[in-house]
Order: structure tokens, then C-alpha cells, then sequence
């Protein structure tokens, strides 16, 4: 997998937001990476680390949507 936002495969991923670092870009496969890293930095930088979870995509082609994660529906959880 790319390390872009632009995934193809409809697959789920996640990224690491550092609170008051900038935005995330690496993107990871599995939770497991995702986790790794996030405990590397929390570690290292001594701030909270919160991993997120792409859930679904919305592309502009008159907004052409994919689920990415079928758990449970993750829009009962979206504060908006």
C-alpha cells in the first residue's frame, strides 16, 4: 500500500495524530503499526497520541462513497 491518501483499494487504514503537532500523513496498514508508533512517540515526545481510523471515502464524482469499515456503522458514533 502507498503511503497516500489516495488508497484505490477501498481499504480501511490508520494514522497517528500527535495533540498539538501537526496534521497526520503516514498512513498504516494494520492496527498493530498503527499502535507501534503511536507508542514511540507518546514515549518519546511525552504528548497524547490518538490513532484514527479512515472509516469511509468520499470521492468528488458526484460523491461516489465506499464503506471502509464495516464493524458497525461508524456514522451512530460521527458527532455530526
Amino acid at each position: 500500500m502507498k503511503n497516500t491518501l489516495d488508497q484505490g483499494k477501498g481499504e480501511a487504514f490508520y494514522m497517528i495524530y500527535v495533540e498539538e503537532q501537526r496534521n497526520p500523513v503516514h498512513i498504516h496498514q494494520t492496527i498493530q503499526s498503527a499502535e507501534n508508533e503511536a507508542k514511540r512517540l507518546a514515549d518519546t515526545l511525552g504528548l497524547k497520541v490518538f490513532i484514527l481510523k479512515a472509516v469511509k471515502m468520499v470521492e468528488s464524482l458526484k460523491y461516489t462513497q465506499k464503506k471502509l469499515y464495516d464493524s458497525k456503522d461508524p456514522e451512530e458514533d460521527l458527532p455530526f
